[in-house]
């Protein structure tokens, strides 16, 4: 019943996916021959290097739906043992609306992106911060949306790593989860503020929150299976002790 009801929830977040990647494809399709007279004019004008221009234009158009096409690989050829499936059944139904806001959010960055390239120079200027602050401030509350449920999920890529002494420790997957809870809402937080004082700074922030949350979720569920281990171990070592007396 559990694998019923995470191949459900994976579904959703795959459709969710599908459609958001051919929305954005089709943007990309439409917004194509504009992009291609910005980069040519962009050449011709002296702004940029043919080769740059190349590089930079298709990045414009496929490095956003680039996200849910790595998604759907991962979720369609990524194995995933039978325990955690049983874990993830309580958690999916918790993603599928993270998920469909994110979608929701990466389509207004691709719109924000072709418009950003194939704006006037003018009306760039007049409405780049703007586009900007909008993108800035909805991931920012997306992630913090995010670290507020993490502490509800059991055993998930959002509460920790499922490393062999989290696969052991119950304790050291509940640590692991409010240590990430914690990293991911101080990340969005401090993200949020800055994309009102220092918008430059907000990707720098943001990335470096998340890899940091991570990273100290690693070091930390580990130092708390060690400990568990170290007390359990101690009426162990006490017996032995009493038995050689």
């Amino acid at each position: 019943m559990e694998h019923i009801e995470y191949y459900k929830g994976k579904r959703k977040i795959l459709i969710i996916h599908c459609i958001g990647l051919i929305l954005m494809v089709a943007i990309s399709f439409i917004a194509y021959p504009y992009v291609e007279a910005a980069f040519i004019d962009a050449v011709e004008a002296g702004r940029s290097a043919a080769d740059t221009a190349w590089y930079v234009k298709y990045f414009v158009l496929f490095a956003t739906p680039a996200i849910p096409t790595v998604i759907i690989l991962m979720s369609l050829f990524m194995p995933v043992s039978d325990a955690e499936k049983t874990a993830q059944a309580v958690n999916i139904p918790r993603f599928v609306p993270i998920n469909l806001l994110m979608i929701v959010i990466l389509i207004m960055g691709h719109i924000g992106l072709q418009l950003l390239t194939t704006l006037p120079k003018d009306l760039l200027l007049q409405y780049a911060d703007m586009i900007d602050l909008t993108f800035d401030v909805s991931l920012c509350l997306l992630m913090l949306w995010v670290a507020n449920i993490t502490a509800k999920n059991t055993k998930s890529l959002w509460s920790g790593f499922p490393t062999p002494w989290n696969q052991k420790s119950e304790l050291s997957w509940e640590k692991s989860q409010r240590f990430m809870g914690f990293g991911l809402a101080i990340s969005s937080l401090i993200s949020l503020i800055m994309a009102f004082i220092w918008p430059v700074s907000v990707p720098y922030i943001f990335v470096g929150g998340i890899i940091i949350a991570y990273a100290g979720c690693f070091i930390v569920s580990y130092y708390v299976y060690k400990q568990e281990q170290h007390y359990l171990n101690l009426p162990l070592q006490e017996g032995d002790k009493n038995d050689r007396n």
